[in-house]
């Protein structure tokens, strides 16, 4: 049974031995990307177990694509946090002071001795982080960690598919996705075009880096999505039973997974590495960060496609009622012509398809005003997100709205912003 359902089993301790003894190690691009984010002394010391890993060693061409094309995004985003620590410090500092004006007639309490200690402090810190800002290495000009890279990686970046396997693999992908197999089908509705493909294609320049080598492969990943994982009540089993037996079936080996600070972890036991256990925990405090960036990010897309929805929605009861109106205009100005004054079943008629536009109206109206209280409420939630992220969200939106107008050969002008709601009385 173990055989036949090899997906479902954690490897025992010999296997797991025997795999970290003869595996190739194949790195995502996320756990590259991630080297900015960490201290120089754990960037080191990730370094170093890489390094010792030697020629088993690997990153598929896709991943290492990945990384050049976001790695100055990083670096800005490195950068920019001292504005936005600086501004988040402004902007606390300011609430506080508008807080305790309220107090200035208070005859026991002083509003401004409270204060000054308190602005000290924020100064203190506002200076304090300008110091740091002015000693943060300029990665654009010289990139050190780009630098080490390009040499560690030296003949282990996996070759890139042509345009043709490419067109093969993204056709694949629309089959794969439909039936939800892994790996990258949870991409399908928040990236646009052949970028929802991408973790396909790493999986699949995997799969043929294992049967040409034929040696089982440990994928490195900080990506924590259900497409690459096995969980269960949010806990994570292991990678997903669907990518264990296909790499089984398709190149006659064994594949497991982990996050950076697990393979840290497991790098003491089975590569005999002497690892400080707070560059661990940094680690996977920087993970557990993203995760968190990633799932705010998430509820903010279905909030905002609920906005989305809920004008549409408006849209729609706006032009019924503008309809409805018409036609009470119309039947009023029948009520009132000399045929109708003159034919008591006409005008009977008129005031019966009167009375029940009324009644539409009135139900139109209702739930106009309850679809506006709704819209209020989601219009006016916070999530405390970076602003590069909502930006990312906002882009995804419009990308989506897009798609959705195409489909039905609707306009939608992508950058026409939606109007604020009114507060509801």
């Amino acid at each position: 049974m173990r055989k036949m359902f090899q997906g479902y089993y954690r490897p025992s301790e010999t296997e797991l031995q025997k795999l970290w003894g003869n595996c190739i190690f194949a790195q995502d691009a996320n756990v590259l990307l991630n080297l900015y984010r960490y201290t120089s002394e754990t960037r080191k010391k990730l370094i170093e177990i890489l390094k010792k890993i030697g020629s088993r060693l690997w990153v598929p061409h896709q991943a290492a694509l990945e990384y050049q094309r976001n790695r100055l995004d990083v670096i800005s985003k490195q950068r920019q946090a001292y504005t936005e620590i600086k501004q988040l410090l402004d902007d606390t500092q300011n609430k506080l002071q508008s807080s305790l004006r309220t107090y200035t007639r208070h005859p026991l309490i002083d509003a401004k001795k409270i204060m000054a200690p308190i602005n000290a402090a924020f100064e203190e810190q506002a200076k304090e982080i300008e110091k740091v800002r002015q000693h943060h290495p300029d990665l654009v000009e010289r990139d050190e960690v780009l630098e080490t890279l390009t040499k560690l990686l030296d003949g282990k970046i996996g070759p890139s598919y042509t345009e043709d396997e490419l067109k093969q693999i993204y056709k694949e992908g629309e089959d794969r996705y439909a039936k939800s197999i892994p790996p990258g089908f949870m991409d399908a509705k928040s990236k646009a075009g052949d970028q929802k493909f991408g973790d396909l294609v790493l999986w699949r320049q995997v799969l043929d880096k294992a049967a040409a080598d034929k040696k089982p492969v440990i994928i490195v990943t900080d990506d924590s999505k259900e497409d690459w994982w096995w969980k269960h009540e949010g806990k994570i089993i292991g990678p997903k039973p669907e990518l264990v037996e296909e790499m089984s079936s398709k190149a006659g080996v064994r594949f497991y997974m982990y996050r950076s600070d697990q393979f840290m972890e497991f790098a003491q036991k089975y590569l005999k590495q002497t690892i400080d256990r707070s560059a661990i925990e940094e680690i996977r405090s920087v993970r557990r960060s993203d995760e968190e960036e990633r799932r705010k990010t998430g509820e903010f897309l279905f909030h905002r496609l609920r906005k989305v929805q809920f004008e549409k929605r408006n849209l729609e009861l706006a032009a019924k009622l503008k309809d409805t109106q018409i036609k009470l205009e119309s039947i009023n100005e029948a009520l009132n012509t000399p045929d109708a004054l003159s034919h008591p079943e006409i005008l009977d008629t008129l005031k019966s398809k009167k009375e029940k536009l009324e009644q539409v109206r009135r139900m139109l109206l209702v739930r106009r005003d309850e679809l506006e209280r709704r819209r209020y409420s989601v219009f006016n939630e916070e999530w405390g997100l970076p602003g590069d992220v909502l930006e990312t969200a906002r882009q995804s939106v419009l990308e989506e709205l897009v798609r959705q107008a195409e489909e039905k050969e609707e306009v939608i002008q992508a950058d026409q912003q939606i109007p604020p709601p009114r507060k509801p009385k």
